[in-house]
C-alpha cells in the first residue's frame, strides 16, 4: 500500500488530525466497542512485488546485521527497512528496477520515517536536517537528529544523486 492510500493516512491527514487535537484529548469520548466484523476487515490490496528481491539485494536477509545507510548504526536486519530513496510511488518501471542505486538500508529507529516524512534529507553526500525540526521541541527529535547533521552518505554517489536530489527537491520540507 501506498501512503495516502488504504490502511495509512497521509502525512497531510496527520498534520490535520494533530492540528486539529487538543493536547487534554477525551480518551473517553473516543472509546467504542467494536463487532468482530468490524475489527477485522478482508481488504483487497496490491503488493510491492520487488521488495523482497530489493531486501535481499541491500543484505537484509534474516539472521544478518546491516549498517543504516542514513545514521551508520549497525542493526539486525529485522529492525531496517529496504528503503526507497525515491518515493516509490514517483519512479518509473525502470527506477523501481535499479535495485544498485533505488535504494538503501534505513532503520526503524527514526531514519526511515524522518527521511520519508521530509525531516531529514541528502545533499551532495551529506545527510541535511530540516533547520526548524528542532521548533517540534521534542526531546525525543532532537536525540535522533543531533548527530545526523552533515554525516557522509556511504550510498551516494554519481548514480544515486539523482534519486536523492529527488527527494530533496520534491520530499524535504
Amino acid at each position: 500500500l501506498e501512503r495516502g492510500v488504504g490502511l495509512y493516512a497521509s502525512d497531510e491527514e496527520d498534520r490535520n488530525f494533530e492540528s486539529s487535537t487538543s493536547k487534554k484529548r477525551d480518551y473517553e469520548s473516543a472509546k467504542r466497542i467494536f463487532t468482530k466484523e468490524e475489527l477485522d476487515r478482508s481488504i483487497k490490496s496490491i503488493s510491492r512485488g520487488e521488495q523482497y528481491y530489493l531486501r535481499k539485494h541491500l543484505g537484509l536477509t534474516k539472521g544478518g546485521s546491516t549498517n543504516c545507510g542514513i545514521c551508520g548504526r549497525k542493526f539486525p536486519n529485522n529492525l531496517l527497512i529496504a528503503a526507497h530513496i525515491k518515493l516509490r510511488a514517483k519512479c518509473t518501471v525502470s527506477e523501481r528496477n535499479d535495485f544498485d542505486h533505488i535504494g538503501m538500508p534505513a532503520c526503524l529507529f527514526g531514519c526511515d520515517s524522518l527521511y520519508e516524512k521530509g525531516y531529514i534529507s541528502v545533499q551532495n553526500g551529506k545527510v541535511i536536517v530540516w533547520d526548524q525540526i528542532t521548533e517540534l521541541n521534542t526531546g525525543a527529535i532532537k536525540n535522533v537528529t543531533k548527530d545526523l547533521n552533515g554525516r557522509d552518505i556511504s550510498r551516494w554517489n554519481s548514480k544515486t544523486s539523482p534519486y536523492f536530489n529527488w527527494h530533496y527537491q520534491n520530499i524535504y520540507k
